[in-house]
């Protein structure tokens, strides 16, 4: 395998889209300290200058659009709107130029005149605010973001001059309101939605909200690009990363970065599609995967905030310990005695009213493995529902979390092998996952070994006549512990049948998916 090559596989197995570093090279401080002196503190100084410049515009235009009844005189308001957003936008694209963007490259690989049909541009991946100021070159657009991104200094003007949608994103309410909105907008313009919700270190895209998609309107792809030459990436803003600050000022020091924006052609949905919005955002996911080459993991916003823990962060573990925070929520709200563990438990956050999350997760995964039978039982929602007690819960059945747990045990999730038919879940694989999860082992090796053990003891018990060694797993089941715990969908042809003991395995994991243990997993150590 080639160095290049072996990157890419390193990045198709990374499985923490919300952790970043900047990782400075002793032959990059030079370039830092020579741009910290020449070249930063000038670009600060002229950006601020055509910000304010921007701004004080923008709010004067805001200021007449708002002395047009926009409801009387819709068209007359639009007019005026757009005059403005053209002088706006020689502006930005100044202000992206003085930060080192100089070549701002759009690839056209759709037919043109088609895309006056489509009036929804679906942007990825998201990884930063320059992601946002890419849409001058796209006529600065509509866009739907954040409500508080208005409240931004110097850009909150700029940004209310392109009418945009905002929603608060922990209101469910508001996120309803959304869709009215953009139907409002785009009889007069097109809207970019960022789908993934949240940035990431674009080594891969994230799972796409579907709120763009239920409107059912043709979309247009754009993969963005940036090129920053090789040197490190100070373009990646996560959860888990570098502060934004020193971001913005290691990108200033740099001489260029270059920006590519590729449009594909218009993407109409099939009937199926408008009915379903989930897999229209899925296809259109798959059109940018083959664009971009990443592979799409199956982690949203939402997810984020389960990456503090120290726990596996396969997407399955993700969406597990989602679904068990959801059951211990909605428990909290209704009938004290719908939910044996919050009606037994005595200890309380005071602040909030709910068990503490990781003492409700342990109880959570004590009552999983009291209710398990049969391990090698077929794993279906209903009989989930069943093991988890959930199944008198309200609106449970209908609950995005328990389809996406669903989705992850069957591995219809976004994959590279873009599999048909599910993968036949079983029901050891919900006990290995809460061993993977189970926050009273400290030790991350001894969770991994447990959830072993749950699969050899299922396929002990199985009536396979396969099985060659009584500690070890067909390359099936290998496949499938892999992809429970790390994540992993291509074992590169590392893992096989000669792998008969947990030792056999940990040692082909150390010296093989360092990359996916590194990330996956808080930093395993021996």
């Amino acid at each position: 395998m080639t160095k290049s090559n072996q990157t890419m596989s390193q990045q198709q197995r990374c499985v923490n889209p919300f952790y970043h570093r900047i990782h400075l090279k002793p032959f990059d401080w030079p370039f830092v300290i020579i741009g910290s002196i020449l070249l930063a503190p000038i670009r600060i100084i002229i950006i601020i200058t055509l910000f304010l410049i921007a701004s004080f515009l923008s709010k004067l235009c805001n200021q007449w659009l708002a002395r047009i009844d926009r409801e009387c005189e819709p068209d007359l308001y639009h007019e005026w709107r757009i005059r403005f957003k053209n002088i706006i936008k020689h502006l930005f694209r100044a202000i992206l130029f003085v930060a080192g963007f100089y070549r701002v490259t759009i690839i056209q690989k759709g037919d043109v005149t088609k895309e006056k049909d489509a009036p929804i541009y679906i942007m990825a991946p998201h990884t930063s605010l320059f992601d946002i100021l890419a849409g001058v070159a796209l006529q600065v657009p509509s866009s739907v973001a954040k409500a508080d991104i208005v409240n931004i200094p110097l850009f909150g003007n700029i940004f209310k001059l392109s009418d945009p949608v905002l929603v608060e994103r922990d209101s469910s309410h508001s996120r309803q309101d959304v869709f009215k909105k953009v139907s409002q907008v785009i009889k007069y313009s097109k809207i970019v939605f960022f789908p993934e919700g949240t940035c990431s270190n674009h080594r891969g895209l994230l799972q796409f909200k579907n709120g763009a998609f239920k409107l059912g309107y043709p979309v247009i792809p754009v993969a963005l690009r940036f090129n920053q030459s090789g040197g490190p990436d100070t373009l990646s803003w996560t959860w888990d990363g570098p502060n934004t600050s020193w971001s913005i000022w290691l990108t200033l020091c740099r001489w260029r970065t270059d920006l590519e924006l590729t449009k594909l052609p218009v993407y109409t949905p099939s009937d199926q599609e408008r009915k379903n919005a989930d897999l229209y955002a899925h296809n259109v996911t798959k059109v940018l995967v083959n664009e971009l080459g990443l592979p799409c993991l199956f982690y949203s916003y939402d997810d984020a905030r389960y990456f503090k823990y120290r726990s596996f962060r396969s997407s399955t573990c993700v969406k597990f310990m989602k679904l068990a925070d959801k059951i211990r929520k909605i428990c909290s709200t209704s009938s004290p005695s719908s939910n044996s563990l919050l009606a037994n438990g005595s200890h309380k956050n005071e602040k909030s009213d709910l068990m503490p999350y990781t003492e409700y997760l342990s109880q959570f995964i004590d009552q999983i493995f009291g209710y398990i039978g049969d391990l090698n039982g077929h794993l279906d929602q209903e009989r989930l529902l069943a093991i988890l007690d959930i199944s008198s819960l309200p609106d449970i059945t209908e609950s995005y979390s328990v389809k996406e747990l669903m989705l992850c045990f069957q591995r219809q999730t976004f994959d590279d092998k873009d599999r048909n038919d599910p993968y036949d879940a079983k029901i050891y694989h919900l006990k290995a996952i809460a061993h993977l999860v189970d926050p009273r082992e400290p030790d991350l090796w001894q969770r991994l070994h447990r959830a072993y053990d749950t699969f050899i003891e299922a396929a002990n018990s199985s009536d396979d006549q396969n099985q060659f060694n009584d500690r070890s797993l067909s390359l099936k089941q290998l496949e499938m512990f892999l992809w429970l715990s790390f994540g992993i969908t291509n074992l590169d042809g590392h893992l096989d049948n000669d792998i008969l003991s947990f030792d056999d395995l940990r040692n082909t994991l150390i010296h093989h998916y360092q990359y996916a243990l590194r990330e996956n997993a808080c930093s395993i150590h021996d």
